[in-house]
């Protein structure tokens, strides 16, 4: 009687994680990373600069971007966050990232979460328009 009553809590238990567990990961697109010196950009300088991307999905949730600190060592860091833009780079925002704080010398995969999943028209081109919002270039 005992091993049941210890059981069943343990059964609840796996019964809850179940439920919490990570859903599937659909990656709509992805590009090639970029060597060391190919299109590396200092955003401030060539604003607006971004990607433009043409979704099969009809949401974005999410863009992971490889960004690198171009003044290692100097102590500051950067906060950026990235639009997503219809019609051009410099069209009309539908929604825009949560700003992601970047450290002094940082560099690699920034992932950029959207408050709210971006509603997209599969075959229409989008684009992401990567802002300082403040610090380093």
């Amino acid at each position: 009687m005992k091993t049941r009553l210890f059981l069943l809590p343990v059964i609840l238990l796996m019964n809850t994680l179940m439920v919490y567990g990570q859903g599937t990961l659909v990656i709509d697109q992805q590009t090639r990373p970029a060597s060391f010196g190919e299109a590396y950009y200092v955003i401030q300088t060539y604003s607006p600069i971004g990607q433009s991307f043409t979704p099969t999905m009809s949401s974005v949730g999410y863009v992971s971007l490889d960004l690198a600190d171009n003044n290692p060592g100097n102590g500051l860091g950067a906060t950026l966050y990235v639009n997503v833009c219809s019609g051009s780079i410099a069209g009309p925002v539908l929604e825009s990232s949560t700003p992601v704080s970047m450290s002094d010398s940082s560099a690699g995969e920034t992932v950029f979460l959207f408050p709210t999943a971006v509603s997209l028209t599969p075959g229409t081109t989008y684009y992401l328009e990567v802002n300082v919002q403040s610090g380093d270039q």
